[in-house]
């Protein structure tokens, strides 16, 4: 079906599942940080300074994160385009020709996105540990806000990152029962 016919999802439908994705993101990197709790005190440090004694596993840790997170994203929106939040809201990323996602124009999808999203968040944790960086912080949230916001004066209301990777989101219509 050419994308002139299908109806694009509204900004705040798109904003409202972009918070219900997070809250799924948050959930898998919570059960994939269980990892180290269950492994450390195999490896005989249960004290506090277990992290810095090892590392190594706190390294692993941090590509499992994003790992998981990337999969999750990749292969939901080039096998069906709608991760579980899309499914809910009754949204599917395709490409500007309304067509599916090949795994290319997806990673690059993820990779702007992840710019704006997880950039602030990573910026965060650095600031708290680094006060003197707090500017970065900032720079980062500024960024985020110039993403989101574009939607405001795009001719489709698209998102930075999706005008960019040549995707949009349209509203799947409710099963007819």
């Amino acid at each position: 079906m050419p994308l002139e016919e299908m109806t694009r999802a509204g900004l705040g439908r798109r904003l409202l599942c972009l918070v219900y994705e997070f809250l799924i993101l948050f959930a898998l990197s919570f059960v994939i940080l269980l990892i180290p709790m269950a492994i450390l005190p195999l490896l005989g440090k249960t004290e506090a300074n277990s992290q810095a004694d090892h590392f190594w596993i706190w390294r692993i840790v941090w590509l499992l994160l994003l790992g998981a997170n990337a999969w999750y994203l990749l292969r939901s929106w080039t096998h069906g385009g709608q991760t579980l939040a899309m499914r809910a809201w009754r949204m599917r990323l395709v490409t500007q020709t309304g067509q599916p996602l090949i795994l290319g124009q997806a990673a690059i999808r993820l990779l702007l996105a992840s710019l704006g999203y997880a950039t602030p968040l990573a910026m965060a944790v650095w600031a708290y540990a680094h006060p003197e960086s707090r500017p970065l912080l900032w720079g980062s949230l500024g960024f985020l806000a110039t993403m989101l916001a574009w939607a405001l004066i795009d001719k489709d209301k698209q998102f930075l990152h999706d005008r960019l990777a040549g995707t949009c989101i349209i509203r799947v219509p409710a099963a007819k029962k």
